[in-house]
């Protein structure tokens, strides 16, 4: 399967529509509205590189007790850095715009329930102070057995290092996103969820999947990795 790569500033907004292609009976049943961009699958789309100085990926804990809940990374839009910052305000913020519209309530989902929407928006912001804004992004998995299958390639210098089997679990797949690594994520919107709250209010927001990344690890975990993989002792 060939999947066309472009830049966000290259997507085109009005391209990306969501059309639903069943409806459950049962009202409590989350409704996902499936992706189409001029008809067709949309492009892959290649984030500028970004800093992993906060977030990444989520350890087990109380929020977070199984592994399948554990399935996402997120990304920390800092602002300081005008690639960021560009991706934030020239592309993010808005899709939230377009799918958090009014118009966009009234022609895509009226159909579906008449009931009010309240939109959960991609750009979202820490409630600690001096945390950056940040994305969600689920992981590419297979179903039913939760197999992590988004692609993970390291930046060695010059070279680049393919996945490890390691990747297909998410403890495997946390250890290449210690904090201080730089990402290059490849995004691809899956879906557009509608949850239920009640009979007359719905929740609602859009899902990008990470299809790829390339990371960068710190100086200090690269050189590890080295030391592991690659040093052995010469014979005497």
């Amino acid at each position: 399967m060939v999947f066309t790569i472009v830049k966000p500033c290259d997507y085109n907004l009005d391209s990306l529509t969501f059309y639903q292609i069943a409806n459950s009976k049962k009202k409590t049943m989350q409704i996902n509205l499936i992706p189409a961009y001029e008809g067709d699958r949309s492009p892959v789309i290649q984030l500028p590189p970004i800093d992993l100085d906060m977030y990444g990926v989520p350890s087990k804990c109380e929020m977070y007790k199984e592994d399948r809940q554990r399935m996402f990374l997120r990304l920390p839009l800092d602002q300081s850095n005008n690639e960021v910052k560009d991706l934030t305000e020239g592309f993010l913020k808005k899709l939230d715009e377009k799918f958090g519209s009014k118009e966009f309530q009234d022609e895509a989902l009226a159909p579906i329930k008449n009931v009010k929407y309240s939109y959960q928006p991609l750009v979202k912001t820490s409630l600690d102070e001096g945390k950056h804004p940040f994305i969600k992004v689920k992981l590419l998995t297979e179903y039913p057995s939760n197999q992590i299958l988004t692609g993970v390639i390291e930046e060695c210098g010059d070279k680049h290092r393919s996945l490890k089997p390691d990747t297909q679990t998410i403890d495997g797949f946390a250890k290449y996103f210690p904090l201080r690594t730089n990402l290059t994520c490849m995004i691809v919107p899956c879906k557009l969820w509608i949850h239920p709250v009640n009979a007359s209010e719905s929740y609602y927001g859009v899902m990008f999947k990470l299809i790829k990344v390339l990371v960068k690890l710190p100086v200090g975990r690269a050189l590890k990795d080295a030391m592991d993989d690659n040093l052995d002792f010469l014979n005497d």
